[in-house]
């Protein structure tokens, strides 16, 4: 869709996204705050742009990148505490994406829609202790209808606040529109 839109259009949506100035996006690997920590540079996107969520995509490598450079369970542990002390700090949200580790022998695999639990976040288990809040999602890459394939599953795993875990909402990914939708139950789709 991206291709089919004009010059217009373009600038539009960047307009409503970018162009707001409400979202600032970091390549933790690149120059910027060279020689500064990861929680440097959350601190300074908080501080000097006075940003109040910060999404780290994905934790697996910034622990490979973080301390030493070896990606050690150590190596998470410490950045796990870092980031719990950023937080109650600067009152800014972090959200993390995790890597889960490969699919249990002799059940459905991740790419056909098997759930996650915490145990299967891939890395120390700080990851699972420390945050929050842990939410699943799951797709079956692998399911015959093509209106299934592009839907996601989102289930509760841990809710510090409220205590309440399980099935939360299925989502459906739009590629026309390039957004995701509210799904429709399975015997609803036609």
């Amino acid at each position: 869709r991206m291709a089919e839109m004009t010059q217009e259009e373009k600038l539009k949506a960047y307009k409503e996204t970018y162009g707001t100035g409400r979202i600032i996006t970091l390549d933790h690997r690149s120059q910027y705050g060279k020689g500064q920590s990861l929680v440097g540079k959350f601190r300074h996107l908080v501080h000097a742009h006075g940003v109040r969520v910060i999404f780290l995509d994905h934790i697996t490598l910034a622990v490979s990148e973080y301390g030493d450079g070896g990606g050690g369970l150590q190596q998470q542990d410490r950045m796990m505490a870092d980031f719990l002390a950023f937080t109650e700090q600067t009152g800014a949200h972090l959200a993390l994406v995790s890597h889960i580790r490969k699919s249990p022998s002799g059940s459905a695999s991740w790419a056909e829609g098997a759930v996650p639990t915490e145990d299967d976040l891939k890395g120390s288990g700080s990851l699972a202790q420390i945050t929050f809040d842990i939410i699943a999602v799951s797709r079956n890459k692998q399911a015959d209808d093509d209106y299934e394939r592009d839907v996601s599953s989102l289930h509760v795993l841990k809710c510090r606040r409220e205590g309440k875990t399980g099935f939360a909402d299925r989502l459906y990914w739009n590629s026309e529109t390039r957004s995701l939708e509210q799904a429709m139950e399975p015997e609803q789709e036609g």
